[in-house]
């Protein structure tokens, strides 16, 4: 995998509606099946039967991850027993270097509710867990990904007594375009292509290729899709604009490549990107206000600021 510079960035308020709209979508068999064979270790995925991929409902798992909203729980056949596919979505503006330790808890508590509701004995075994972090945040993430790396050095001996349980990282600004136009027939690779491009053509694209991909059967699924790109993608990369309502994904499509206008939101939107990351890189992380300011600022006093970047002292010197 290619990594890249971070391409576009998000006001903290649409976080959680991004997160709300990503479970609404991955709570589909078909987005959790293209993340798996997409962005799953190969070897891995080919044992599965991915026809058997089947949602576990909150009811079954305590209060401590039923109140997770952000969490989504699969479980899919493996041989003679079920794996369990365990989604964490992490969309923030920084990195929880101790995510980890929280995958660690989780699976022991999925583990407990298991033994419970199945009413596991002497002798019988837990199911596999495969932990997936789903990364949508602004900064590349750099956690560890394993809990021993957390922990300190030991003395000799002590090494069988150390957590090993790791997650999977898929962390969708580190793909370049051209690594996600390489998985076709992906929803997976399609949506983290809307997410990373300030490219309005490409998002129309992408549209069209979603369109074509689901069938006429799936609606909940199209609606689930229509809305986050509505409500979530084009909100945040055209802040400010007048979006006009739709009602399926060709219509759009159409209205992508309609409104040519669109363009200077779309370049506005890079210019947001490249102060951000100036900003992080000469003063540390970047207040949620201080976002927020720079997403309302029009496209000439963006590059005023970022021209001042190169000379402050301070942060607030850019600002002033």
């Amino acid at each position: 995998m290619v990594r890249r510079s971070r391409s576009r960035s998000r006001p903290a308020e649409f976080r959680p509606q991004h997160q709300n709209s990503y479970k609404l979508i991955y709570s589909h068999q078909d987005p959790v099946r293209d993340l798996l064979t997409g962005f799953g270790e190969g070897a891995l995925v080919q044992q599965l039967d991915m026809d058997t991929l089947e949602w576990v409902n909150t009811s079954l798992v305590t209060d401590d991850l039923r109140d997770r909203e952000d969490d989504i729980i699969w479980r899919v056949r493996w041989k003679e027993t079920w794996l369990y596919v365990f989604i964490l979505l992490e969309f923030q503006s920084t990195v929880d270097p101790f995510m980890a330790v929280r995958i660690l808890v989780y699976v022991g508590l999925l583990w407990q509710d298991i033994i419970r509701t199945q009413d596991l004995k002497a002798g019988d075994l837990l199911p596999p867990v495969l932990p997936i972090v789903l990364y949508n945040g602004e900064q590349q993430w750099t956690g560890p990904i394993q809990v021993a790396e957390l922990v300190e050095s030991a003395p000799d001996g002590m090494s069988v007594y150390i957590p090993r349980l790791q997650y999977v990282l898929v962390d969708e600004g580190a793909y370049s375009d051209e690594e996600l136009k390489a998985i076709p027939n992906n929803l997976a690779a399609a949506m983290f292509r809307i997410e990373n491009s300030r490219d309005g053509a490409v998002v129309g694209e992408v549209v069209g290729q979603i369109d074509a991909i689901l069938g006429p059967e799936q609606q909940s699924l199209r609606r689930a899709l229509l809305m986050w790109i509505l409500r979530v993608v084009l909100a945040t990369k055209l802040p400010g604009e007048m979006i006009p309502e739709v009602q399926n994904l060709a219509e759009l499509k159409d209205m992508i490549k309609r409104e040519r206008n669109w363009e200077k939101w779309w370049t506005r939107e890079g210019e947001r990107v490249v102060l951000l990351r100036l900003l992080r890189r000469r003063f540390g992380p970047v207040d949620e206000q201080t976002e927020k300011r720079i997403g309302s600022t029009d496209s000439d006093l963006l590059l005023e600021w970022a021209d001042r970047v190169l000379t402050a002292e301070r942060i607030e010197d850019v600002f002033a």
